[in-house]
């Protein structure tokens, strides 16, 4: 079922017209027609059911029929992650946006080969709605200010979060139950600096391995994020 960006969606039973853009991508992209059934959502947990009414190039209006608060994946994540080059980019921000992230704070690591100097907020936030509409995602992640790695943890442990480092020196994440959200820390791949690390741990990060084989930012960041899904929510609390 194809799903749909809207900034407002009403309390059912109601009609709402997509934004031109939408619009124009379910007239033609999707190829949709009056009647299909579709999914709506509005990036602040918003997820609705519906029917396409009309169509038309520039104002598809859709019919919607039943809508929910979809309670948050828990635990609350944030990933602090050094930039990957070019189209890399665009693929970490997607599938962050897919598994759930709260918000993507981009890192100006002392090796990273990309500095994060002019954040393009209108085209991440582009590559998230499409991310989250692909996978029915009914919150988008915020874009926070660049940071650079010590300040960053510095930050997140002030709003009392637990705070992963990815190093390959570092051990395993022990099971864990409780609703305390979740920092992670993603260097470049030439990885943090000693002095980034002992600043980090200093704050309160905690370091935690990938395995030994350096990885692709995308794919440290991806991983890590699965690992502390499945390690948040079981065992005792700490």
């Amino acid at each position: 079922m194809n799903c749909y960006y809207h900034q407002n969606i009403p309390v059912p039973p109601a009609c709402i017209t997509l934004d031109e853009g939408e619009s124009l991508h379910a007239a033609t992209s999707r190829r949709q027609q009056s009647g299909d059934e579709v999914t709506v959502i509005d990036g602040k947990g918003c997820r609705a059911s519906g029917s396409i009414d009309s169509v038309s190039r520039s104002a598809v209006r859709v019919q919607i029929h039943a809508c929910s608060q979809i309670e948050k994946q828990g635990p609350d994540l944030i990933l602090a992650s050094a930039l990957p080059k070019g189209e890399r980019l665009k693929t970490m921000l997607s599938m962050i946006a897919q598994l759930g992230v709260v918000a993507f704070v981009p890192l100006d690591c002392k090796r990273s080969t990309v500095k994060p100097d002019t954040v393009n907020v209108t085209r991440w936030q582009r590559i998230f709605r499409e991310a989250c509409k692909q996978s029915h995602n009914p919150y988008f992640p915020r874009i926070e200010q660049c940071a650079q790695p010590i300040q960053c943890v510095q930050k997140l442990r002030k709003g009392d979060m637990a705070v992963w480092v990815a190093d390959p020196s570092g051990g395993g994440i022990p099971p864990t139950t409780g609703s305390i959200p979740v920092g992670i820390c993603i260097g470049p791949e030439g990885g943090f600096t000693e002095d980034e690390k002992e600043g980090m741990i200093t704050l309160g990060g905690r370091l935690f391995s990938l395995g030994s084989n350096m990885l692709r930012i995308e794919t440290a960041a991806v991983a890590s994020i699965s690992i502390v899904r499945h390690c948040y929510g079981r065992g005792e609390n700490q």
